[in-house]
């Protein structure tokens, strides 16, 4: 039962309980205009009374409402500080890829229990190949080499760049720091919250999500949408904007080469990943981009971390 429901149910109860209380409790004669009946002047009154129950309960329910958007807005605030220093891309590189999800996810665990603990890398080995199979493979030799060299010498050392880590390959070592947390925190929030309704929960899908958020052009076109509040635009309009906030500038200020840039980039690859995942359908013949509901969903996610004061995004 959603607030609407309960809105009706009592505005209803206080609609009749107030006519009731009128009707049964005033005396039988005339209260107001002697030429009107005491019975419609009950009537009268009862309704007077159960409008003025209503303005009252709708009084309730706007304190309500804006009690539970400040909360919400303070939500969003703290996921915002929690993230600020680490830019989606970087942080939607690791995510966008199963075996680094593992990695994030077991060192935010090793940082939450204990501070500056190192960790093997045959450990993350052997974490992965159990972790990327239903079953648990045999840790071959082949098997070993190759997770060795796209963890260790790959999606590690990238980590420490990002200063996610502390990384010693002499020692093969790792020390996760504070901000695998909030590297963490993008992957807790989406299965959380957005994971069932963008129907990506297993872990090719997860990836496939990331991996088109991790671009900032695909993000741009998610939060133009959202910005405007529209379903559909032209890709004129769509590229002029977002070669604007590229630039860092207004649109009257574009050069045509910044336009003519964005303009191609946008219709020749962006957005047909965008519309291959369901994010937007693009119309290439009439040059329109329509939101889908996925799109809709995949914008109110990065919101949640990314808005207009990020502008322009990290590449």
């Amino acid at each position: 039962m959603d607030k609407e429901d309960i809105q009706l149910i009592l505005l209803a109860l206080s609609t009749v309980g107030t006519f009731a209380i009128v009707y049964f409790n005033l005396p039988n004669q005339a209260i107001l205009l002697p030429s009107i009946p005491p019975l419609a002047q009950q009537i009268g009154g009862g309704i007077i009374v159960s409008l003025i129950a209503a303005l009252l309960l709708k009084g309730g329910f706007i304190i309500y409402d804006r009690t539970t958007n400040s909360s919400n807005d303070s939500e969003l605030t703290e996921n915002r500080d929690l993230v600020s220093d680490i830019p989606l891309a970087k942080s939607f590189l690791f995510l966008s890829h199963e075996h680094p999800r593992i990695v994030i996810e077991y060192l935010n665990k090793v940082h939450q229990e204990a501070v500056n603990q190192a960790v093997n890398c045959e450990e993350l080995i052997e974490l992965v190949a159990k972790g990327s199979s239903s079953k648990s493979p045999e840790l071959t030799y082949e098997l070993r080499k190759t997770l060795y060299v796209g963890l260790c010498q790959s999606y590690l050392p990238r980590m420490e760049e990002f200063n996610l880590i502390k990384y010693d390959q002499s020692r093969r070592v790792v020390v996760p720091n504070k901000k695998v947390r909030h590297v963490f925190r993008h992957l807790e929030v989406f299965r959380d919250s957005f994971a069932d309704r963008l129907d990506a929960t297993s872990n090719k899908d997860i990836s496939m999500v990331f991996a088109a958020l991790r671009n900032p052009k695909r993000r741009y076109v998610l939060h133009y949408f959202r910005i405007m509040k529209c379903k559909e635009m032209g890709l004129d309009n769509l590229s002029s904007q977002i070669a604007a906030w590229e630039n860092d500038c207004s649109t009257d200020s574009l050069t045509p080469s910044q336009r003519r840039r964005i303009y191609t980039a946008l219709s020749e690859h962006q957005l047909d990943e965008l519309d291959h995942i369901g994010f937007v359908d693009f119309k290439k013949e009439s040059k329109l981009v329509e939101i889908t509901y996925r799109g809709e969903v995949a914008s109110e996610y990065i919101r949640l971390f990314e808005g207009e004061k990020h502008f322009p995004l990290e590449d």
